[in-house]
């Protein structure tokens, strides 16, 4: 829902996760999926929730 409030984030997100599903370059591959994560985690924090990542501290 965070990410909704913010058109031009969910349009990136979206674009991301398309080409995700096309890249077959491991290292552009690792690129997008550290921006999803990026673009997540800051939804995340903006919402008030905990990631994965802070949860195991």
């Amino acid at each position: 829902m965070a990410i909704a409030r913010h058109p031009e984030t969910a349009a990136r997100l979206r674009a991301l996760e398309a080409r995700a599903g096309e890249v077959t370059d491991l290292g552009e591959a690792r690129d997008i999926a550290a921006e999803i994560s990026r673009i997540r985690n800051s939804a995340a924090a903006e919402a008030g929730l905990r990631t994965a990542g802070e949860a195991a501290r």
